[in-house]
């Protein structure tokens, strides 16, 4: 009797033991599911396109630009490079620097900044528009465009030519390496509004932030 008292005894710890190390695996198991969860949340959360930053910076520019936020733009310029402005005086191409911009004093001095304009900040990766001269429109239609693909020499092409066109030196060496090292991080980018208004600037990634360098105030067709 006493010992089937111990083999019953020794029956009842196997099962309360057994039934332990199965709640352990389970919980184990419901441990490492849950870990690789939430591994698989972090792998989607990391796989997030990395233009977000991007693409926040450039409706960060033209809501600034519309509001006339100055301390916004200012913040946006990198202080090795400055702002670049684009610009046709006559028939002529010709680019201005500065370390800011001033609404009270647009460049170039003639042409006011024009900022009241609308738009839906839906940003399409694509080329650039095109304006054409003949149909007075652009190939694209009202929205905002970011040619990620394309580097052209906008600015020291422009710099050499304005040498080229005085007799003294307006641009030196060093600065035109520097326009050469500014266009080849800069990408462009177009906001077209429905009256084929425009309104383009030139975004690049310094040091894993974006900031604006240049912008467009060339007049279509005028020259």
């Amino acid at each position: 009797m006493k010992n089937q008292r111990i083999t019953f005894i020794v029956f009842l710890s196997y099962l309360v033991i057994s039934s332990c190390q199965k709640k352990e695996k389970v919980e184990n198991k419901v441990s490492i599911e849950n870990t690789n969860t939430e591994n698989l949340i972090s792998a989607k959360i990391k796989s997030t396109p990395e233009d977000t930053e991007m693409k926040n910076t450039i409706i960060k520019i033209i809501k600034a630009y519309q509001r006339k936020n100055e301390h916004t733009l200012n913040s946006l310029i990198y202080k090795d490079y400055g702002l670049t402005f684009l610009f046709a005086r006559g028939a002529f191409n010709n680019i201005s620097t500065a370390k800011q911009i001033s609404f009270n004093e647009p460049v170039p001095e003639y042409l006011p900044y024009e900022t009241n304009f609308e738009t839906q900040y839906l940003i399409n990766e694509t080329d650039s528009p095109v304006f054409s001269c003949d149909t007075e429109s652009w190939n694209k239609s009202p929205g905002i465009y970011v040619d990620m693909k394309t580097n052209d020499n906008f600015l020291s092409t422009i710099a050499i030519n304005e040498n080229k066109l005085t007799e003294e030196t307006i641009w030196n060496e060093k600065e035109i390496k520097l326009f050469e090292e500014i266009e080849s991080k800069s990408h462009k980018v177009t906001l077209i509004v429905k009256n084929q208004e425009t309104f383009i600037f030139y975004i690049a990634k310094i040091n894993n932030k974006w900031y604006l360098t240049a912008i467009d105030r060339f007049e279509v067709c005028s020259a």
